[in-house]
């Protein structure tokens, strides 16, 4: 039975389809990942398959509209497959409002039921903005995993997404649990945003990952070229990343 994990935070720009990506990437090496993309931005369909969002005819919405994934599965490799997202997500909230499930944001939750069996892992990289997708995301979610780039913006959208988790915990989905908060360094000699990381752990303690993700160039490369551990240099900045994965594991395989 897959663990299903959910990675947001309240404000765009913020490394998480990134990590999202690279955390399938990874974890597909030895495990059995299923990625879906929830923002109709496509950012993690076009990191993960390589080709234009315009290029899907099956995405995200017509697993919602279905309630199945029948023909909306896209094979990158034996380990590592995608559900895309594309413009028709903005179609999304109509289609949650008019749906006759009782319980209409448990939809994507009752579309991935019947596949679970065939991962180990399903990530869900979740639109920036509050609105339906990152409710739908939330409520199948058994974990979520929330960014905190050291930007005061990004510092102040941790507490209203963990807010927002809450709610969904309380509402929809009891057994929510968050996983942890990672922190990316947007400059690692920089005061502020060490003084925001120490900020970030005394506040939350244990819920903070040990592993921290410093922005480097190579990374924002492969949101353009995709991911690639071929090099000695491409798998020397994939580490910090690989250390966050092998936390992540340890952490929800616990429970």
């Amino acid at each position: 039975m897959a663990i299903l994990i959910s990675f947001g935070l309240q404000k765009g720009g913020v490394g998480k389809t990134t990590t999202t990506a690279i955390t399938a990437f990874i974890l597909s090496k030895t495990k059995r990942v299923l990625a879906v993309d929830l923002d109709g931005q496509g950012n993690l369909t076009r990191m993960l398959t390589g080709k234009r969002k315009s290029s899907f005819e099956k995405t995200i919405y017509d697993v919602l509209k279905a309630v199945n994934t029948d023909n909306c599965i896209t094979v990158v490799t034996d380990t590592l497959h995608v559900i895309a997202a594309n413009d028709d997500a903005s179609k999304i909230p109509g289609l949650v409002a008019s749906s006759k499930e009782k319980q209409r944001l448990h939809l994507l939750k009752l579309s991935l039921e019947s596949i679970q069996n065939e991962y180990d892992y399903i990530l869900i990289d979740l639109p920036p903005a509050l609105a339906e997708q990152t409710l739908l995301g939330l409520t199948a979610s058994d974990y979520t995993v929330t960014m905190l780039q050291t930007d005061p913006f990004a510092f102040h959208a941790l507490d209203d997404y963990l807010e927002t988790c809450q709610l969904v915990k309380e509402a929809y989905n009891p057994k929510l649990k968050l996983a942890g908060i990672l922190s990316v360094l947007l400059n690692s000699r920089a005061s502020l945003d060490q003084s925001i990381l120490r900020k970030v752990r005394d506040d939350y303690e244990e819920l903070v990952f040990s592993s921290v993700v410093k922005r480097q160039a190579r990374i924002k490369e492969f949101t353009i070229t995709g991911i690639s551990d071929r090099t000695k240099t491409d798998r020397k900045v994939l580490t910090e990343y690989t250390h966050f994965v092998e936390e992540l594991i340890e952490r929800v395989e616990k429970g």
